[in-house]
């Protein structure tokens, strides 16, 4: 199991787009039993995927040990593709973490969570808080989006960069350092598997810059 992680220090970088992409293009390109997980209060990438509305303000809970995950989980209309939604309550997450003052706490959820998954992509909150330290120690690969910036040697097309949270960032920009993800897998493919979604879903001419919007 692979826990992928999409984070930003700032908002506004098509970190939930991003997200949504590579989680469909984990399932239905390359048929891993794949869940989404938006821990983003804001929930664009829950949106995205017309998360189930009427569990609200059980997020929390359900990190908390207070709601078993398996009552939030809901499948999507994408094969092989779930979803862990994100309600406001999560705009608590990190008063949470503190008083709970386990740095592995969300790794032991993932662990328990990923029995029945290949992968896990989180969908973070921006911001260098509890939530982030905790992703950031316990997931496998963390892609960062960026904005396009000439200044930036590399930087091309707003393309995110991979880190592997064990070796750190290396000069490629693919999401090499797991076995069960495949090399060369560029931000290229994701932007193409997120043309095909928005064809398939609203009719769309080509990939959405807000996907959220729908």
């Amino acid at each position: 199991m692979a826990v992928i992680a999409v984070y930003s220090m700032k908002g506004g970088v098509g970190k939930s787009c991003s997200a949504v992409n590579l989680a469909w293009n984990s399932a239905v390109g390359s048929s891993r039993r794949t869940l989404l997980w938006d821990l983003d209060p804001q929930g664009a990438a829950s949106f995205s995927l017309r998360g189930n509305q009427t569990e609200k303000d059980r997020a929390r809970a359900m990190i908390a040990g207070n709601v078993k995950p398996e009552k939030l989980i809901r499948p999507t209309e994408i094969n092989n593709l779930d979803l862990l939604a994100a309600d406001v309550s999560l705009r608590g997450l990190d008063r949470l973490f503190f008083q709970i003052s386990k740095k592995r706490h969300l790794g032991k959820l993932l662990r328990q969570i990923g029995k029945d998954y290949d992968r896990i992509i989180l969908d973070c909150p921006p911001g260098l808080t509890e939530t982030s330290e905790q992703i950031l120690r316990n997931a496998d690969i963390v892609i960062v989006p960026q904005e396009t910036c000439p200044a930036a040697p590399g930087l091309q097309h707003g393309r995110p960069a991979a880190v592997d949270s064990q070796t750190g960032p290396g000069p490629q920009s693919e999401m090499a350092g797991h076995p069960d993800v495949e090399r060369g897998r560029t931000y290229d493919k994701i932007a193409a598997a997120g043309r095909q979604f928005c064809a398939a879903q609203h009719g769309c001419p080509g990939l959405c810059p807000d996907l959220a919007r729908h």
